[in-house]
């Protein structure tokens, strides 16, 4: 029975409940928002009640105090708010839950500084327009609750052992986020979910891999399975696998 115990691993990936705010990063870009309720993005836009529109507001407020439009690059930010966040670019079918909450932007300044170039060619500011929206995408994440993590555990010589454990993944595609990288040692590619969602515990057992993808589903194999009923019964540390 040790033998086997000693081939049993298990993977864990949960939500992480304590993300890092991605505008903690060194961003490109700079978010500037308004919002009765939330405090979102880099700054708090100021001086709004003095405007008619966003458009108008971003005019006046960053615009022409920055050389005026030649040197910046700007997108509109738009949040859905109805029992979760999200925020995108391009607006939300729903006028009645989203609307505009701000800019994110960039100077061309700060484009030669940040890429070490005199002149911001088409083809840089194609690059960089990519990235406003990657780090829109990536808070878009982040205010979804859309960030994973993962715990490993192992049986040796018949103990419940800890092992090792990342957090801070954004987004639920294992190959974008980087999950798979970092399980590449532990599962097989071609067996990781493409997606996950938080729920998944994944089991190797002498060579066999079984992946559940909620806990339930897990729990239920458990208390069908001698080696797992045994287990539960004697680690109180096997909570850690299932909650």
């Amino acid at each position: 029975m040790a033998r086997e115990y000693r081939k049993m691993k298990f993977v864990r990936i949960k939500r992480d409940d304590y993300p890092q705010s991605p505008r903690e990063w060194d961003n490109l870009g700079t978010m500037v928002c308004a919002h009765r309720r939330y405090c979102l993005g880099d700054e708090q836009a100021q001086n709004t009640e003095l405007y008619s529109s966003w458009d108008e507001w971003l005019e006046y407020e960053v615009v022409k105090p920055n050389g005026g439009w030649s040197n910046i690059i700007a997108s509109p930010l738009y949040l859905y708010d109805h029992g979760m966040l999200a925020m995108n670019t391009t607006g939300f079918h729903c006028p009645w839950d989203s609307g505009q909450v701000g800019w994110i932007y960039v100077t061309k300044s700060r484009i030669r500084k940040e890429y070490g170039v005199k002149r911001v060619s088409k083809r840089l500011l194609n690059k960089v327009e990519a990235v406003l929206r990657s780090e829109v995408e990536t808070y878009d994440q982040y205010l979804q609750g859309n960030v994973y993590g993962y715990m490993t555990f192992s049986l040796e010589n018949g103990e419940l052992v800890d092992g090792d454990s990342c957090w801070g993944f954004f987004g639920n595609n294992v190959k974008e986020n980087g999950l798979q990288w970092y399980l590449e040692n532990v599962i097989p590619a071609d067996i990781l979910p493409s997606t996950v969602c938080g729920e998944e515990i994944i089991l190797t057992d002498n060579g066999k891999v079984q992946v559940f993808d909620d806990i339930q589903e897990f729990e239920e194999f458990a208390q069908s399975n001698s080696v797992l009923c045994r287990i539960m019964e004697t680690h109180k540390c096997f909570q850690s696998i299932t909650h």
